[in-house]
């Protein structure tokens, strides 16, 4: 603060924000003047600050103009370059074989980003319902029953955490995919 350095390093600072404090941070953003290198998995919130995607792999990194949305674009064009051009001829068997199973690909990554969705929505549901018993008089006044439930929602959230990790990767993966 001292050298009045106008860099900022954030790794996923919008993990654990409600709506409200998510588009306070996203606007405070918005403002700041200085270069901002932020580590997230929060695809909306990329798309909204983002003039640069830095895609990092084992074979190293890859810069990419604009937000999450101008990646994925890049990435399917780059790969509908490498792909081999189609031919105009009547589909063959293992054509129509090979778009059948692309269907049911993607048929089953729909299912599995749709069981994400309510298992996150579950464990969301149930943490809200716990938080709400612990404002109860019951429990408020026994500091045993307090701990056990503060216990059982932060192994909530934590799972809640996984899932939406999950769920990313789930999308991700379809993103990329079709």
């Amino acid at each position: 603060m001292l050298s009045e350095c106008n860099f900022l390093l954030l790794d996923e600072p919008t993990n654990h924000l409600d709506i409200a404090s998510r588009e306070v941070l996203e606007r405070a953003l918005k403002d700041y003047d200085g270069t901002q290198l932020i580590v997230s998995h929060d695809r909306y919130f990329v798309n909204a600050l983002a003039d640069r995607v830095i895609y990092l792999s084992p074979t190293g990194a890859t810069s990419f103009l604009g937000g999450y949305d101008d990646y994925v674009a890049a990435l399917k064009a780059s790969q509908a370059e490498q792909a081999p051009a189609a031919k105009t001829d009547s589909r063959t068997k293992s054509e129509y074989f090979a778009q059948k199973e692309r269907q049911s690909e993607q048929r089953r990554l729909e299912g599995r980003i749709k069981r994400a969705e309510e298992a996150i929505a579950a464990a969301e549901g149930r943490i809200a319902g716990l938080e709400a018993e612990l404002c109860s008089e019951a429990v408020a006044s026994d500091y045993q029953a307090a701990l056990a439930l503060g216990k059982e929602i932060e192994g909530l959230r934590q799972d809640s955490e996984r899932l939406t990790e999950e769920w990313l990767a789930l999308q991700e993966e379809y993103d990329l995919l079709f």
